[in-house]
């Protein structure tokens, strides 16, 4: 049999062995600047500078609305999950009310 996918390979013969790697932390600080790095902690304000559309706020449930310009709070930094690093697309945590919370990539966001 000719598999592709190292899954298929492992539900196909289940004595096969697949060593899967994490990426550690420290790759995911790579990729932020040095700037975004200092600048950019838990309990900072920050504002929305670009056009970002989302389909979960509160008051506007099932609606495209448009976050660009609204300010919050960095209420997260996501680096690791359960002791295991991760390497979020988004790993920026931002809350706007006690009842909103998004997700945005550091170039998505700018310090006040």
């Amino acid at each position: 049999m000719f598999f592709n996918c190292p899954r298929a390979i492992a539900l196909a013969d289940p004595c096969a062995t697949i060593k899967i790697k994490p990426l550690p932390v420290e790759e995911n600080k790579k990729r932020m600047s040095v700037m975004e790095q200092q600048a950019l902690s838990i309990g900072v304000r920050v504002r929305v500078k670009t056009p970002t559309i989302v389909y979960h706020h509160p008051d506007h449930r099932n609606e495209p609305f448009d976050l660009q310009g609204m300010e919050g709070e960095v209420c997260g930094i996501l680096s690791d999950w359960q002791g295991r690093p991760i390497s979020p697309n988004y790993p920026i945590q931002v809350r706007f009310s006690p009842k909103f919370i998004a997700h945005f990539h550091p170039d998505e966001l700018e310090v006040i």
